[in-house]
């Protein structure tokens, strides 16, 4: 097989030879280069013949570009090359950007050989997409969540479709934990590569990154009126983001004061106050007007592992590795009630939106749901696998959802008590929207393959389409609301 002497300049340009004297190749010209050098490639299917071209080009490609959206890679033989990873669609999900695979031969052990599941450390959902609409002569309700995981993605999902709508990777270590914006469009993230980073869920995906600690990030938290972030990690300080243009942020605030790890950090609904909890065993109130510290407590015994703001701001919860949870009053700062029934750890803890339960998640595998005004136990969710690491109630407070270290992602319907989805955070699969329908007949995907596939978006027959370009369309829709 022949290829042209531009390709072989290029490829070697990529992988850094530069002992070629010729004229150069631009990046900007190498997508026409490279499509007119995979025709050649079509309708192959001998390694013999095709040995590692096609391997190769596109190994380089997507290395360097990051994704191959937007590619023709009908009548291909993929079958020794990995699409695990690399990004096969536009941000926009239109449909127009995607990845052709019509007849394209491809090889199941190799195409999902590298997808397992990552720990998942924290969970949110969105709360300003969480409520009925009809669009097109469809009612369903619209509910984002997000996930961070330690395979270093953040993701985020549709309840009602069971889709995961995107993925972003541009974190090099786990992400510890991840919000939304209170307007729904953009999802933060913060990550043990001390980057803060910000999304945006339309269509222009990452729009904002900063290394805001030189130390890993282990939390976040946003104020409820979205202009301040505030960032906590293991250089035991405390930092606080501002939010001065559509896409700027800029730190206003350093409160150092702990002495080791601070885990976890919460804002006062006001945004008046600051919370934070340490390694340290010490929970303490930062008064952020005054730039000082209203409170410190000690009374847990090992380390705080999550702190939270009751919804009417005038008490506070903590959750220790010590298995016990505590409330506190914000004004003085005493003990108002204890939570004892865990058996390990207390990673997660979160009020309901009504204030008057609340949840707590742990590393004895089990979610428990709290009678605030009595303190007891009223109901213990089992299902997860591992360490409960986050748990969260919806914003109708009809529904929990929880995050494992088992790498699953369980939504409970508080009415029943029961599980009625889970998801599995697989990592690498950048497949939303793209079609599968047509693959070469020796593709051989199975039915759990399909169904996994199918979780992430992708497209294996009509109703699979429909349902996709619905949420698309939806989504869409709500945004262009904002």
């Amino acid at each position: 097989m022949v290829f042209n002497s531009k390709l072989y300049l290029l490829l070697g340009e990529l992988e850094g030879e530069h002992y070629n004297y010729g004229d150069s190749v631009s990046l900007s010209d190498s997508k026409t280069l490279l499509e007119k050098t995979l025709e050649y490639c079509r309708n192959i299917f001998d390694k013999r013949k095709l040995g590692y071209s096609v391997w190769n080009i596109l190994n380089i490609w997507s290395e360097l570009r990051g994704q191959l959206s937007g590619l023709d890679l009908s009548e291909l033989d993929l079958r020794g090359f990995s699409l695990n990873g690399v990004k096969l669609q536009s941000q926009s999900h239109t449909g127009n950007g995607s990845v052709c695979f019509n007849n394209t031969l491809i090889d199941r052990e190799v195409f999902l050989g590298k997808s397992e599941r990552g720990r998942v450390l924290d969970v949110c959902f969105s709360k300003s997409l969480s409520f009925p609409m009809s669009y097109f002569g469809y009612g369903k309700e619209v509910v984002l969540f997000a996930t961070a995981s330690s395979d270093g993605t953040v993701k985020v999902w549709e309840m009602a479709s069971k889709k995961c709508f995107d993925v972003f990777d541009e974190a090099k270590e786990a992400v510890t934990a991840v919000e939304f914006l209170p307007c729904g469009q953009y999802v933060v993230g913060v990550s043990k590569d001390g980057f803060l980073r910000i999304w945006n869920l339309k269509e222009d995906g990452l729009v904002f990154e900063i290394q805001a600690h030189k130390a890993p990030i282990a939390s976040l938290s946003i104020s409820d009126d979205g202009t301040q972030i505030a960032t906590c990690g293991e250089d035991n300080l405390v930092k606080v983001w501002k939010r001065e243009q559509t896409d700027l942020w800029t730190k206003i605030q350093t409160i150092g004061g702990h002495t080791k790890t601070i885990e976890c950090v919460a804002f006062s609904p006001d945004g008046h106050y600051l919370i934070s909890g340490a390694w340290d065993r010490s929970i303490r109130l930062w008064d952020l007007q005054l730039g000082e510290v209203y409170w410190v407590k000690r009374d847990h015994v090992s380390v705080i592992n999550d702190v939270a703001f009751s919804p009417d701001g005038k008490f506070v919860l903590s959750g220790s590795s010590d298995d016990t949870i505590l409330e506190w009053s914000l004004s003085d700062g005493k003990v108002q009630q204890k939570y004892f029934d865990h058996h390990q750890g207390v990673n997660s803890v979160n009020y309901s939106p009504d204030g008057q339960y609340i949840v707590s998640g742990s590393s004895d595998e089990t979610i428990k749901i709290w009678n605030r005004k009595t303190g007891d136990c009223i109901q213990t969710l089992r299902g997860h696998q591992y360490y409960v690491n986050a748990v969260m109630f919806s914003p109708n407070g009809e529904h929990l959802i929880s995050g494992s270290a088992d790498g699953m992602v369980k939504i409970w319907e508080l009415e029943t008590y029961s599980c009625i989805q889970t998801f599995s955070n697989y990592s690498g699969l950048h497949v939303q929207g793209i079609d599968f329908r047509d693959l070469h007949q020796d593709s051989h995907l199975g039915s759990a393959d399909k169904s996994l596939l199918r979780q992430y978006g992708a497209i294996f027959n009509n109703e699979d389409e429909q349902i996709w370009h619905e949420l698309v369309n939806r989504l869409c829709y709500l945004y262009e609301e904002e």
